[in-house]
């Protein structure tokens, strides 16, 4: 859960961890490759016996997925089923806040860019170009990471984007984007709504709000992207003009 009260027994905070959620989340969607039946025949320490040791096997296997590392994760069927073992939600905690920090306080992450947007509001093509690398992930079965912001605001929030739907005659369209605030099944999903004139909605199930800039997280999407494509077996020279920056 991204909520400040989780995290109190770490770091006292006064901003979520989104970024860091999304981030080691995507990663694990990529990169995590669960083994319940222990078919790969990896020794794990006993739980019970060496709890320790336990936490520290599977605090390697996390760091190897935040090192961008494909890694099988016996015994467990996927993230949700890992993060309700006990003696290891300490441990993953303190991996997102790892990775938060990362994506917050390390060079070429585009953190700038996601403070400039308070500042300004995006154009209706910027907007279009989020939506085609969205679309670009989602055809290749991976989230993106976007952010959002109000203007004048210290409100920036980052998320991963699943997929987008055509663009409507009226030039409208919409982001279905991970929800990190529920747990319960009925409201997983937020969206972000954008209009012909290229007015921006967030709505996230509590709540429907206008912000004023949206955009695609810098967050190694080159390399993301290189994985993905590798994985899928297809040619990234199709993808590189696309994501290459701008000079």
């Amino acid at each position: 859960m991204n909520k400040k009260e989780d995290f109190l027994d770490l770091i006292e905070v006064d901003l979520g961890l989104c970024r860091g959620f999304a981030s080691l989340r995507r990663k694990f969607r990529l990169l995590a490759f669960f083994d319940p039946n222990n078919l790969t025949a990896q020794l794990i320490p006993d739980r019970s016996r060496e709890p320790k040791a336990y936490v520290a096997f599977y605090r390697d296997l996390v760091k190897n997925i935040r090192s961008y590392s494909p890694t099988v994760i016996p015994v467990f069927k996927n993230l949700r089923e890992l993060n309700s073992d006990v003696l290891l939600i300490r441990m993953l905690k303190k991996e997102i806040l790892e990775e938060w920090k990362k994506k917050n306080f390390s060079r070429g992450t585009g953190t700038n860019e996601l403070l400039t947007g308070v500042f300004r509001s995006s154009t209706y093509e910027e907007l279009i170009v989020m939506k085609d690398k969205v679309d670009i992930f989602s055809s290749l079965g991976q989230n993106t990471m976007i952010w959002i912001s109000v203007k004048n605001s210290t409100w920036i929030h980052v998320l991963e984007a699943i997929e987008s739907t055509p663009i409507q005659s009226d030039g409208s369209f919409r982001l279905t984007l991970w929800n990190d605030k529920f747990t319960n099944g009925e409201n997983v999903f937020s969206y972000l709504t954008i209009s012909g004139d290229g007015d921006i909605f967030y709505d996230d199930g509590l709540s429907r709000r206008r912000i004023n800039a949206a955009g695609v997280t810098k967050d190694n999407d080159g390399e993301m992207l290189k994985m993905a494509l590798s994985l899928a077996d297809l040619d990234l020279t199709l993808y590189d003009s696309f994501f290459s920056p701008k000079k």
